[in-house]
């Protein structure tokens, strides 16, 4: 009980040292999050706001919970949750019992974290930092039980993650070759980048090989990003680390968004089977919605 007590303290303060250090680090810095730094308190209506982050966050974790993936976890929750439920009838020192349990509630609080107080939360596959820790709770339980069983239900569920990995892997590789496609295809038509402000209107969109991957597994969706994807910077940085794009310009803010407005009066240079390419002075605009404008040939 002694141990317990001190891991719960030096985890409990090494939380409220890092909350501080990091509120420090950000406010001497003027590090902007893009108003994912406030709560929903800054928020007019902020149990609505709450409602609706935890919809968001359903909404996300439950790409994870296809068939397959059910069925790969499905024995190793069973044993545990079985085990757990036996012993405490049985067991005279409940209270580890309790602390399992409230183990497995906070870990899955964890999973969405600090997003579902935010007022402007962002919901990526960062969200899913704490889930794997879920299953070292689960497998705490079992750790009586006969050992093949645990063996058998602990490998299904790796043969699934196996599995995910390998399309996630190949997700990865036509994500890159379309990106490539793509790159190359604005770089014949868009000429020399050196003074160039580039701008993306709408998000790329995605590869066959990739569609059939997200059918598959739907998570793959959130993890995999299309970098070209409106004021994203990582779309100009990918064209800048490939060599495409020489310009050191990154379009943002009102300066992007006046662009988009007047994206008529530009020239089109080039109709490509997945975007326009528009040019205007020195602003190129990758038009992924392919606005049609009267006038424009």
């Amino acid at each position: 009980m002694k141990k317990l007590a001190t891991l719960c303290f030096l985890s409990s303060a090494s939380l409220i040292l890092t909350i501080i250090l990091f509120k420090l680090i950000y406010t001497h810095f003027g590090i902007n999050f893009g108003g994912r730094n406030t709560t929903i308190l800054s928020s007019n209506e902020p149990f609505l706001q709450l409602y609706l982050n935890y919809k968001n966050c359903v909404a996300l974790i439950s790409l994870l919970f296809t068939p397959e993936y059910i069925i790969s976890i499905l024995p190793i929750a069973i044993i545990s949750a079985s085990l757990l439920f036996i012993n405490f009838f049985s067991s005279k020192e409940k209270w580890k019992l309790f602390v399992i349990a409230t183990a497995i509630l906070l870990i899955i609080l964890c999973i969405p974290a600090i997003n579902l107080i935010l007022e402007n939360p962002w919901w990526t596959s960062r969200t899913f930092g704490a889930y794997p820790f879920l299953f070292y709770a689960l497998l705490i339980a079992p750790v009586n039980f006969k050992e093949i069983l645990v063996k058998i239900s602990t490998s299904i569920m790796l043969l699934f993650s196996l599995s995910f990995m390998t399309a996630y892997a190949s997700t990865l590789n036509a994500n890159d070759k379309f990106l490539m496609t793509l790159s190359n295809q604005i770089s014949s038509k868009i000429g020399d980048t050196t003074d160039i402000k580039l701008i993306f209107n709408g998000t790329m969109p995605s590869s066959p090989a990739r569609d059939y991957l997200e059918y598959k597994y739907p998570l793959i969706k959130k993890i995999v990003p299309s970098y070209m994807d409106n004021g994203w910077y990582w779309g100009t940085a990918y064209l800048k680390f490939n060599g495409v794009l020489n310009s050191n310009y990154f379009i943002s803010g009102s300066e992007r968004d006046e662009q988009i407005k007047n994206i008529c009066s530009f020239n089109l240079i080039s109709k490509e089977t997945y975007f326009n390419i528009l040019k205007k002075d020195d602003y190129a605009i990758i038009d992924f919605n392919k606005i049609e404008c009267s006038g424009q040939e």
